[in-house]
Protein backbone atom coordinates (compact mmCIF):
# COMPACT_ATOMS: atom_id res chain seq x y z
CA UNK A 1 0.00 0.00 0.00
CA UNK A 2 1.02 3.46 -0.43
CA UNK A 3 2.09 5.75 2.61
CA UNK A 4 1.54 8.76 0.92
CA UNK A 5 -2.02 8.00 -0.53
CA UNK A 6 -4.73 10.02 0.75
CA UNK A 7 -7.68 8.92 -1.01
CA UNK A 8 -8.04 6.09 -4.11
CA UNK A 9 -7.84 8.00 -7.32
CA UNK A 10 -5.55 7.88 -10.14
CA UNK A 11 -4.41 11.23 -9.75
CA UNK A 12 -4.35 13.42 -7.11
CA UNK A 13 -4.19 16.95 -7.00
CA UNK A 14 -2.79 19.19 -4.08
CA UNK A 15 -6.41 19.38 -1.99
CA UNK A 16 -7.94 22.41 -0.98
CA UNK A 17 -6.62 21.69 2.78
CA UNK A 18 -3.17 22.05 1.71
CA UNK A 19 -3.76 24.83 -0.13
CA UNK A 20 -5.67 26.92 2.72
CA UNK A 21 -2.82 25.78 5.11
CA UNK A 22 -0.41 27.47 2.52
CA UNK A 23 -2.62 30.37 2.75
CA UNK A 24 -2.45 30.64 6.54
CA UNK A 25 0.86 29.66 6.87
CA UNK A 26 1.69 32.22 4.38
CA UNK A 27 -0.95 35.17 6.34
CA UNK A 28 0.37 34.12 9.56
CA UNK A 29 4.36 34.62 8.66
CA UNK A 30 3.39 37.88 6.99
CA UNK A 31 5.10 40.16 10.26
CA UNK A 32 8.06 37.83 9.87
CA UNK A 33 9.70 40.38 6.96
CA UNK A 34 12.53 38.38 7.07
CA UNK A 35 11.87 35.44 6.19
CA UNK A 36 11.14 35.57 2.59
CA UNK A 37 8.56 32.54 1.74
CA UNK A 38 7.84 30.96 -1.42
CA UNK A 39 5.66 27.47 -2.78
CA UNK A 40 7.39 24.49 -3.57
CA UNK A 41 5.32 21.62 -5.62
CA UNK A 42 6.46 18.27 -6.02
CA UNK A 43 4.73 15.30 -8.74
CA UNK A 44 5.62 12.12 -7.50
CA UNK A 45 5.17 8.83 -9.03
CA UNK A 46 4.29 5.39 -7.19
CA UNK A 47 2.80 1.88 -8.34
CA UNK A 48 2.50 4.15 -11.67
CA UNK A 49 0.22 6.91 -10.26
CA UNK A 50 1.22 10.17 -10.10
CA UNK A 51 0.73 12.41 -6.45
CA UNK A 52 1.18 15.92 -5.82
CA UNK A 53 2.34 17.89 -2.40
CA UNK A 54 2.89 21.47 -1.72
CA UNK A 55 4.75 23.16 1.21
CA UNK A 56 6.05 26.52 1.61
CA UNK A 57 9.49 26.91 1.09
CA UNK A 58 11.10 29.73 3.08
CA UNK A 59 14.48 31.71 3.45
CA UNK A 60 15.84 33.13 5.85
CA UNK A 61 19.69 34.12 6.95
CA UNK A 62 21.17 32.71 4.08
CA UNK A 63 19.37 29.05 4.59
CA UNK A 64 16.51 27.73 3.68
CA UNK A 65 13.75 24.91 4.72
CA UNK A 66 10.16 24.43 4.43
CA UNK A 67 6.62 24.47 6.51
CA UNK A 68 3.67 22.62 5.45
CA UNK A 69 1.85 19.50 5.91
CA UNK A 70 2.00 16.14 5.58
CA UNK A 71 1.20 12.27 7.41
CA UNK A 72 5.00 12.29 6.76
CA UNK A 73 7.41 14.40 9.19
CA UNK A 74 9.56 14.22 6.61
CA UNK A 75 7.27 15.69 4.34
CA UNK A 76 6.27 18.75 5.46
CA UNK A 77 8.09 21.19 8.33
CA UNK A 78 12.42 21.45 7.11
CA UNK A 79 14.70 23.32 9.52
CA UNK A 80 16.62 26.42 7.82
CA UNK A 81 19.98 24.58 7.76
CA UNK A 82 19.81 23.84 4.03
CA UNK A 83 22.35 26.40 2.38
CA UNK A 84 20.76 26.33 -1.19
CA UNK A 85 17.63 25.70 -2.63
CA UNK A 86 19.02 22.38 -4.77
CA UNK A 87 19.78 20.98 -1.19
CA UNK A 88 16.34 21.81 0.16
CA UNK A 89 14.67 19.79 -2.54
CA UNK A 90 17.22 17.09 -2.61
CA UNK A 91 16.56 16.83 1.22
CA UNK A 92 12.87 16.02 0.07
CA UNK A 93 13.39 13.72 -2.79
CA UNK A 94 15.28 11.67 -0.40
CA UNK A 95 12.54 11.71 1.73
CA UNK A 96 10.38 10.47 -1.08
CA UNK A 97 12.18 7.74 -2.11
CA UNK A 98 12.39 6.64 1.71
CA UNK A 99 8.32 5.91 0.90
CA UNK A 100 9.05 4.27 -2.91
CA UNK A 101 7.94 7.81 -4.18
CA UNK A 102 9.74 8.63 -7.73
CA UNK A 103 10.26 12.31 -8.36
CA UNK A 104 9.03 13.25 -11.39
CA UNK A 105 8.78 17.23 -11.30
CA UNK A 106 9.32 20.21 -9.58
CA UNK A 107 7.60 23.65 -9.45
CA UNK A 108 8.94 26.60 -7.44
CA UNK A 109 6.74 30.01 -7.04
CA UNK A 110 7.97 33.40 -6.63
CA UNK A 111 8.33 35.06 -3.16
CA UNK A 112 5.01 36.20 -1.30
CA UNK A 113 4.22 39.53 -0.73
CA UNK A 114 4.13 39.89 2.96
CA UNK A 115 1.88 43.20 2.70
CA UNK A 116 -1.67 41.34 3.62
CA UNK A 117 -3.19 44.48 1.42
CA UNK A 118 -1.76 44.11 -1.82
CA UNK A 119 -3.73 41.89 -4.03
CA UNK A 120 -0.81 40.46 -5.90
CA UNK A 121 -1.99 36.50 -7.24
CA UNK A 122 0.78 33.82 -5.92
CA UNK A 123 3.45 32.85 -8.76
CA UNK A 124 3.17 28.92 -8.25
CA UNK A 125 5.39 27.58 -10.85
CA UNK A 126 8.11 30.06 -11.85
CA UNK A 127 10.40 27.65 -12.31
CA UNK A 128 9.29 23.82 -13.30
CA UNK A 129 11.93 21.04 -13.61
CA UNK A 130 11.55 17.40 -15.30
CA UNK A 131 13.76 15.77 -12.35
CA UNK A 132 13.51 12.40 -14.58
CA UNK A 133 14.84 14.28 -17.99
CA UNK A 134 17.61 16.70 -16.17
CA UNK A 135 18.92 14.39 -13.71
CA UNK A 136 20.69 15.51 -10.38
CA UNK A 137 23.35 17.41 -10.74
CA UNK A 138 21.03 19.46 -13.64
CA UNK A 139 18.19 20.00 -11.54
CA UNK A 140 20.87 21.44 -8.81
CA UNK A 141 22.11 23.88 -11.07
CA UNK A 142 18.93 24.96 -12.20
CA UNK A 143 17.62 25.33 -8.54
CA UNK A 144 20.65 27.20 -7.27
CA UNK A 145 20.48 29.69 -10.38
CA UNK A 146 16.83 30.38 -9.43
CA UNK A 147 17.53 30.47 -5.50
CA UNK A 148 20.10 33.30 -6.52
CA UNK A 149 17.68 35.29 -9.07
CA UNK A 150 14.99 35.31 -6.05
CA UNK A 151 17.20 36.74 -3.55
CA UNK A 152 18.53 39.48 -6.00
CA UNK A 153 14.62 40.83 -6.29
Amino acid sequence: SNPLKLQHQEKITPSRSFLDSLVSISYLTNGLTSLERFPISFKTQFSGHCFHHVVLGVYCNGRYGSLGMSRRPDLMDKPLTHRTLGELVADFESSYKRYQHTLKKVKIGLYVPHDPHVFQPIEWKHLVLNAARLGPQEMRKELEKHGRDMRMK
